[in-house]
């Protein structure tokens, strides 16, 4: 700051070197002897207490890497029971693969193959296309009025036709709650 106001208060730049300035100003290589030349840093001696400390951290220490270490085996001994389960899966699966798919079940597989589910109420027109009978759907909307006089939901009707293998108005798919209730109300 002295520099500056000295600076302002004279209006002049400075020339050259001046002894009677500070060294901030007049940088010589004799400004580094202050600095120590290979020496080094002087270490606080350790006292009892400071030694008791780092015991104690190392002590700390040593106890996490011996938790983590325990972590660790327990980690791999459950990947190790997991990838011996899905081992049993795969043998279990081959073989009841093996043991369906014999010669013989093979041949009755191929003499007796699983047919779509018909109903003698949905009949087939001309065109092909699938039209429910009048008497079925009669006879469902009968049980759906039924249930639903009895406080039943669309979701538990739905329920009961599936579980009466009651077959849809359009002979596949599964009965729905949102179907039961569009029927419900087309017939109110």
């Amino acid at each position: 700051m002295d520099d500056f106001l000295y600076k302002l208060r004279n209006a002049r730049k400075k020339t050259g070197y001046d002894r009677n300035r500070r060294n901030q100003d007049n940088y010589s290589p004799r400004n580094d002897r202050n600095k120590p030349k290979g020496k080094k840093p002087q270490t606080l001696p350790v006292g009892v207490d400071h030694l008791s400390a780092i015991r104690r951290t190392l002590e700390a220490i040593a106890e996490n890497q011996k938790q983590m270490m325990a972590a660790e085996r327990q980690r791999r001994n459950i990947e190790e029971r997991k990838s011996r389960a899905l081992e049993d899966i795969v043998r279990l699966m081959d073989r009841q693969v093996r043991e369906d798919v014999t010669p013989a079940a093979a041949d009755e597989d191929r003499r007796e193959a699983p047919q779509p589910r018909e109903s003698a109420a949905v009949k087939a027109n001309a065109t092909g296309s699938a039209k429910p009978s009048r008497a079925h759907r009669e006879r469902i909307l009968k049980i759906i009025h039924g249930l639903r006089e009895k406080g039943q939901t669309y979701e538990g009707i739905a329920r009961h036709l599936e579980t009466q293998n009651i077959p849809t108005l359009s002979g596949r798919g599964k009965w729905r709650s949102q179907t039961i209730y569009r029927l419900y109300k087309e017939s109110v």
